[in-house]
């Protein structure tokens, strides 16, 4: 009698046990799936005020269901609600809300958050410069893969600012100020001219010169402006484009793009700009 009573409070523990995991599994799904859910209405406040335990708890729980993905939704929303979630107070949320919005192309409707966070972010360097900054500044969390990552906010930020920046610097150039280059500072014409976090050449715009390209042969006035811009790394560098640009098109241009660039590189090099450039012979 005894053996079968404890027996039966054991069975009756064990039940408990699993009603009450199977009842807390339950709870966490349904969080997670309030949570994407709010995530792909677009709203505002849930990524800012959310919890990083709680957020990849949620996004943990999605790619368990969805075979590893995150089933975002709507672009415009989901970067709506991920714009804000780089505000949250903890630095891992505002990780990843970086790496949604990555995803997502950054473009230049993300301005007015990522410029505001990349001056509290270039603020706070210069209240904590060199190592102090670099050891102060790194934070381990689980990517949207699952994967325990080691990175830095404001390098990450920074990344992100370049390419919104970028996205807005073209868009200006080629619908708004077509002189923008002959005073653009150095650090614009980086954001223009360099790779930003290992992208391919084809993507940046001083660094296409193909199919694909952001410049059309009506636009080679954009870069022609910029021969007379007062920094030299910034001549030299669009004289280089347009020396560059030059050989890989002119077979296919028309005679007046071909004066137009020869014309520029003639009074580039007359400037001392560039050395004496090496053109191809189009016949």
């Amino acid at each position: 009698m005894k053996l079968y009573t404890h027996v039966l409070a054991y069975t009756l523990i064990l039940i408990f046990c699993v009603t009450l995991d199977s009842a807390w599994s339950r709870d966490s799904d349904a969080s997670a799936e309030r949570t994407l859910t709010l995530i792909n209405q677009g709203n505002r406040d849930i990524l800012r005020n959310i919890t990083y335990k709680d957020l990849e708890s949620a996004f943990e729980i999605s790619r368990l269901t969805y075979r590893g993905r995150i089933p975002f939704g709507q672009r415009g929303k989901v970067v709506n609600s991920a714009l804000k979630g780089l505000f949250n107070r903890d630095p891992r949320v505002q990780l990843i809300c970086v790496e949604i919005l990555r995803g997502f192309q950054p473009d230049r409707f993300m301005a007015p958050e990522v410029y505001l966070l990349y001056k509290q972010i270039s603020e706070y360097k210069m209240l904590f410069p060199g190592k102090t900054q670099k050891h102060r500044d790194y934070y381990e969390y689980k990517n949207l893969l699952g994967q325990m990552v080691k990175k830095s906010t404001s390098a990450e930020l920074t990344i992100l600012y370049k390419f919104v920046r970028r996205d807005k610097l073209i868009q200006h150039m080629l619908k708004t100020d077509n002189t923008f280059l002959k005073s653009a500072g150095k650090d614009d014409y980086f954001i223009l001219s360099k790779k930003i976090d290992g992208e391919p050449d084809e993507t940046v715009p001083l660094k296409n010169y193909g199919e694909t390209r952001f410049f059309n042969l009506d636009q080679l006035h954009i870069i022609i402006h910029g021969l007379d811009n007062p920094n030299l790394t910034v001549r030299q560098g669009l004289a280089k484009y347009l020396i560059r640009f030059y050989n890989l098109n002119a077979r296919k241009m028309r005679v007046e793009y071909r004066n137009q660039i020869m014309l520029a590189l003639k009074r580039a090099y007359d400037d001392d700009i560039i050395n004496k450039p090496k053109l191809i012979r189009v016949y």
